[in-house]
């Protein structure tokens, strides 16, 4: 073969392949309009059920829906956090990530600086009932018996009398 006919043969290929596609496109876009048209015009777009249908489609649908769990009874059980003793309490001090109070649990989340005026953000957590809630203190405040001294950048002190624990953001676990 030559050029001359390979250049015939792919134009000729081109030109059906174009053909083809005109009339294929032209063609479906005259079936969709009139689809489309008589839809509108003749059918209604909303199908409302009547109550008995509606009831078959229930009964039809309500074997896919799961039984619902019952519901447990809850008793009184006793906590499942051994709550420190006021004796070991009293024993805290110096630099901690968390410290007890009663049957409540102490963690420093936050420092924050406000124009010059810091504040903390402490994490309490009550070990019988597990609620869990944030405590915002400043400087001189109380939190149980403690009083807040002095907040710094990573850490703020609380004191209780002579004792002082230092509620630290970033400390490291004892290995």
């Amino acid at each position: 073969m030559n050029k001359t006919s390979l250049s015939i043969l792919l134009v000729a290929s081109f030109l059906l392949a174009l053909i083809d596609f005109s009339s294929r496109l032209t063609s479906d876009e005259i079936k969709l309009s009139a689809l489309v048209s008589e839809g509108v015009q003749n059918k209604p777009q909303i199908k409302f059920l009547m109550k008995d249908e509606l009831k078959k489609v229930d009964e039809a649908l309500e074997r896919f829906e799961k039984p619902k769990p019952k519901a447990k009874q809850n008793k009184p059980s006793k906590p499942k956090v051994q709550i420190m003793s006021l004796e070991e309490q009293n024993k805290q001090k110096g630099a901690k990530k968390n410290f007890f109070s009663g049957e409540k649990e102490y963690s420093l989340t936050a420092i924050f600086d406000e124009n010059g005026n810091k504040f903390a953000l402490l994490s309490e957590r009550h070990l019988v009932s597990g609620v869990i809630k944030s405590i915002k203190l400043v400087t001189q405040e109380k939190l149980d018996n403690y009083t807040v001294q002095i907040i710094e950048n990573n850490h703020i002190e609380l004191a209780d009398g002579d004792r002082i624990i230092s509620l630290q953001l970033f400390l490291k676990s004892k290995s």
